[in-house]
């Protein structure tokens, strides 16, 4: 049947908050490998979510053991945290805003759901790394690997700190902002 497929895709014991905190990683290798911080050749392609759309993935192990361990640090802190920004140098800054829309979202375990909507969780984070992919993020050169990410927990930002709104994705559990602010 077509529940107990989109069952038995889900490990036992995964939850929302869990693939929240796997496409944090995706996110974070694509927008490196857009953003210029490294160049293209230190990516290797790979599909994710089932979409023919390709993804990368930085080859570096260093960078890539760092970037999971920061989706790790996410996950379990993931109540606490209202956004992720990405800072690209000094004049580029990525924010991934999250809103739970319940506290279930940080708690279930979506194998005891009847329909569970991982295709719909799947397909929002498919847009979200479209609208990454055509975000006018100039690369730029002179600031090289420069980058840095942090957690921003509950009241540490305002609504309207310079930020452009790119792409919002809702779901059943979660809504997520993807907000692009430039420098001069």
């Amino acid at each position: 049947s077509n529940q107990s497929d989109r069952r038995s895709s889900v490990p036992s014991g995964v939850t929302p908050t869990t693939l929240v905190a796997e496409f944090l990683e995706v996110f974070l290798h694509q927008a490196l490998r857009l953003s210029g911080a490294y160049p293209p050749g230190c990516f290797s392609r790979r599909v994710v979510y089932d979409s023919s759309a390709p993804v990368f993935r930085c080859a570096d192990v260093q960078v890539s053991n760092y970037v999971g361990e920061l989706a790790l640090a996410y996950e379990a802190d993931a109540r606490h945290v209202d956004a992720i920004d990405l800072f690209l140098g000094r004049r580029r800054r990525l924010r991934l805003r999250l809103r739970p829309r319940s506290s279930d979202a940080f708690t279930l375990d979506v194998t005891r759901l009847v329909d569970w909507p991982l295709a719909e969780l799947q397909s929002a984070f498919c847009r979200l790394l479209l609208a990454l992919s055509v975000l006018p993020i100039p690369p730029d050169a002179a600031e090289g690997s420069n980058w840095s990410v942090e957690f921003v927990e509950g009241g540490c930002y305002e609504e309207g700190d310079g930020f452009h709104l790119a792409c919002s994705v809702a779901t059943e559990f979660y809504a997520i902002d993807l907000m692009v602010q430039l420098f001069s």
